[in-house]
């Protein structure tokens, strides 16, 4: 197990303690920080309905410049109807 700070592992215990017991902890049931991030873009667009610059628009939500954003959709492939909703 790794050495953390205490204040660390009272927040990690806190959050195992908080999970439901019907679902035990397995790999499986964790996603890839790639997964993380194509799911999270992807409910923020939808969120936007598609809209990528301006204000209120994913890139500004998400904290990004839009060239950003939109490299970051590319490279997890995202685009086309799932930019529309």
């Amino acid at each position: 197990m790794l050495d953390l700070p205490q204040h660390q592992k009272a927040e990690a215990s806190v959050i195992v303690e908080s999970l439901p017991p019907s679902v035990p902890p397995t790999p499986t049931a964790v996603q890839t920080l790639e997964a993380l991030d194509r799911n999270h873009i992807r409910w923020v667009l939808a969120f936007t309905t598609g809209r990528i610059y301006g204000k209120a628009g994913a890139a500004e939500l998400l904290g990004l410049k839009p060239s950003t954003l939109q490299s970051q959709m590319k490279k997890l492939g995202i685009g086309g109807k799932e930019v529309v909703g």
